[in-house]
């Protein structure tokens, strides 16, 4: 079981960093850059004052921070650092600013204190009753001369690209950061054993690290595309088009592509939008051009691409537009569409006395009069498969793991995901299909695997004795039916599974979607229900009016 979180030595982030600097070193030695190379030895190099007060300013926000602000218990003398690090061209001391890069390192009462040292502004009153937004704002008009009226020393770390190679390299995208290492050492996050060697290597090549740090250069600044005109976004697109990498960064690449052209769908730019989905190999991207025909009345070709998906596609969530929208189309050119009916999951509807419970909670605690009920959604069966696949999501198959903090290998949204692990994924299948589910088998992982952070499993959500009542109660048929459908396609399978799990006294199970005032059944829960119809999986729809 997972301890209490403990306290972090001294200098554990210098420990971290080294950590992974020099795992890149040794394991992309070949594919580094000459000056990549030198930044790692220069490092090396660096007395131990220098080397912590340079990651530690790494870990913070920006580049450009305060002499006065680097305060570390750890740390001699800053001063000092700061000119061992500036010899060693790690950072600048004074470097060139303009007021919108010196703002936010004071604040609201530190640029007052400025303003009257100085004599740029006469009277202060009226500034000191601004907010710090609009203060900003009159600060701006002022100009870069207000500069002039700094106490302070300022600091700018130099060539920060070079760490960004290491951290790209080491956890292959741009979400994980040092931070993981804290988390593992406090114990709050911990992560299952596997062998990382060459053969582990993510990056296979120095051309393909370089589109993907192409890539993410092109997005980093982006917060939101409603701030950009249209024909920059076009462009954006069509720099993404051009890196040639691996398949996953080209998953990457058109996932955001689709972001991309869904604004310009959303400012009419339909034309542009309908070039860049015809190059996204993404699910949604022929139903955007269906819609898209379709609202500019092209009948003939929105209907078309509904009968190549109808004919081609293996996605449910795709074969399900088609045929709805299909149906739709068809109408507008008089002819005919054949689409299964369709279907209507049991229904019951509940009125209840409104209390500060969220109403899936309340009805969870109506349905204990009569047995036993759990507020799950997806987290259950997804937690057992977690447990029950275990040894096949971490086998040791090579390129699925490149460092030590992963939740889920590489390939896990893949389809050759299950023939790289085809003798363990088919004995697992056979086993299930033959013994069911193993109370004693799902418990001993449970044990030994406890807080492994793993992509399926829910820790704080799905406990023991919940897990064994539901291996007692669901049928061996019904596991199996669940964890195909999962598998098919985790990526959107995952969510939609109803709200409730409702074990009656008489025996037995069932699965209740709840839904409050005003709510609906979503299109992937009415896929889930129409798969359970089809294997006899009992489950229902709870409407619930408030008394």
């Amino acid at each position: 079981m997972l301890t209490a979180p403990k306290d972090l030595p001294e200098g554990y982030y210098l420990k971290n960093f080294l950590e992974l600097v020099q795992f890149v070193y040794q394991q992309y030695f070949d594919i580094l850059k000459d000056d990549e190379r030198e930044y790692y030895s220069r490092f090396c190099q660096l007395p131990l004052d220098a080397q912590y007060l340079y990651v530690r300013m790494l870990m913070r926000k920006g580049n450009i921070f305060r002499i006065s602000k680097l305060r570390y218990r750890e740390i001699c003398c800053i001063e000092s650092a700061c000119k061992q690090l500036q010899m060693a061209s790690f950072i600048i001391i004074d470097p060139p600013l303009t007021l919108v890069d010196a703002l936010p390192l004071f604040n609201k009462h530190e640029w007052l204190e400025c303003l009257a040292r100085s004599d740029i502004v006469q009277e202060n009153n009226e500034l000191a009753r601004l907010s710090r937004k609009d203060l900003d704002n009159a600060l701006l008009d002022i100009g870069d001369e207000l500069l002039m009226t700094l106490n302070d020393d300022i600091v700018q770390i130099k060539d920060s690209e070079y760490f960004n190679v290491f951290s790209l390299l080491y956890f292959t995208h741009a979400h994980q950061d040092l931070t993981e290492f804290v988390l593992r050492d406090l114990g709050v996050l911990q992560y299952e054993s596997y062998k990382i060697d060459q053969g582990s290597r993510y990056f296979k090549s120095r051309a393909v690290l370089d589109s993907y740090l192409h890539y993410y250069r092109l997005i980093e600044n982006i917060d939101s595309l409603k701030d950009y005109e249209h024909d920059e976004i076009i462009s954006l697109s069509d720099n993404l088009s051009c890196l040639v990498g691996d398949e996953a960064l080209a998953r990457r690449i058109h996932r955001y592509q689709f972001k991309l052209a869904r604004q310009l769908e959303r400012t009419d730019f339909l034309d542009q939008a309908l070039k860049i989905y015809n190059d996204c190999e993404l699910v949604g991207a022929m139903e955007r051009k269906a819609r898209i025909f379709f609202s500019l009345q092209k009948y003939e070709k929105a209907l078309s691409i509904c009968e190549q998906i109808k004919s081609s596609s293996t996605y449910e969530v795709e074969l399900d537009f088609a045929r709805g929208f299909g149906l739709r189309v068809a109408k507008k050119l008089n002819c005919e569409w054949h689409t299964p009916p369709s279907y209507f999951p049991p229904e019951t509807k509940l009125i209840i006395e409104k209390s500060e419970l969220n109403v899936e909670q309340a009805v969870a605690d109506f349905y204990l009069r009569d047995g036993s009920c759990h507020y799950v959604e997806n987290h259950l069966f997804l937690t057992v498969l977690g447990l029950y696949f275990w040894d096949v999501i971490f086998l040791p198959v090579q390129g699925a793991f490149s460092h030590p903090f992963q939740s889920r290998p590489h390939d896990l949204y893949e389809n050759k995901f299950s023939k790289k692990r085809q003798l363990l994924w088919t004995e697992k299948w056979r086993r299930l299909d033959a013994q069911g589910l193993n109370t004693a088998e799902l418990f001993a992982t449970y044990e030994q695997k406890y807080k492994i952070s793993n992509a399926f499993i829910s820790w704080d959500l799905v406990d023991q004795p919940l897990i064994k009542l539901a291996v007692e109660r669901i049928p061996a048929a019904h596991w199996c039916a669940i964890f195909t459908r999962l598998w098919s396609d985790i990526r959107e399978n995952r969510s939609g599974m109803p709200d409730l799990i409702f074990f009656p006294s008489r025996g037995g199970y069932e699965l209740i979607e709840v839904k409050g005032p005003g709510d609906r059944v979503q299109a992937n829960q009415q896929r889930w229900m129409r798969y359970f119809a089809e294997h006899d999986i009992p489950h229902r729809v709870t409407w619930v009016e408030w008394c």
